[in-house]
């Protein structure tokens, strides 16, 4: 009978040693993602946090003071169950363009005022496990408008619609649909509202700066 239970004994014990280890491995996660690790303090508590975007081109063309007046992102922290967090990017309009929108939408003399007109766009971020990418999905855009007029939320609410028509139309992906919001994006004289790249790379990470680029040259120059 002992013998039998030392048999057991022995066999768990075997059994124990050879699984576990493996379940260690199966459990272990992107080190980016994962605090108290050297990637994650390196770069990812580096990348979180709000940043002024100081420059936004693609290819030689910049957008920032021609386009917008002023802009950030916001990288939240990671959220390890989701394997993954939100950046938030924020685009103040110029004034030129407000003007212009306000005109589409003002067909009857309506006077309204616009102090802040911004484009939100969400978009989920991860950092690839070798470190090299940040993948940034699934962009969703939404208008935030200050200002005042009895008609402000009626244009607000226009507005809503316009741009996130265009998110939705090119997440649904297809031809036709990416075609459809480049007609809908056609329907202002410039276009504001902007195409965040799916993935970067991050270069020259620094407390208080960092370049994001790719290889379509959508880059960005970021400050804290």
């Amino acid at each position: 009978m002992k013998k039998n239970v030392l048999k057991a004994t022995l066999l768990f014990s075997l059994m124990a040693l050879i699984a576990f280890p493996f379940e260690g491995m199966a459990k272990k996660g992107n080190p980016y993602h994962t605090k108290g690790t050297k990637e994650y303090e390196e770069v990812t508590a580096k990348l979180i946090g709000v940043w002024n975007i100081e420059s936004f081109t693609h290819k030689k063309d910049e957008r920032m003071g021609v386009v917008y007046d002023k802009a950030t992102v916001e990288f939240t922290d990671i959220n390890e169950k989701e394997d993954g967090g939100k950046a938030i990017f924020r685009f103040y309009i110029t004034e030129v363009i407000v003007d212009d929108r306000i005109a589409s939408w003002n067909k009857e003399g309506t006077t309204i005022t616009v102090d802040n007109y911004i484009v939100v766009a969400e978009v989920n971020y991860k950092i690839h496990k070798k470190g090299d990418l940040v993948y940034l999905e699934n962009q969703m855009n939404y208008p935030e408008i200050e200002g005042s007029g009895e008609q402000l939320s009626n244009f607000l609410g226009t507005e809503t619609a316009f741009i996130s028509s265009q998110s939705a139309m090119k997440e649904s992906g297809g031809v036709d649909n990416l075609i459809g919001a480049k007609i809908v994006q056609k329907a202002s004289k410039t276009e504001f509202v902007p195409n965040i790249p799916t993935q970067v790379n991050y270069k020259n990470l620094k407390d208080n700066s960092v370049e994001l680029i790719t290889l379509q040259k959508i880059n960005f120059k970021l400050t804290k």
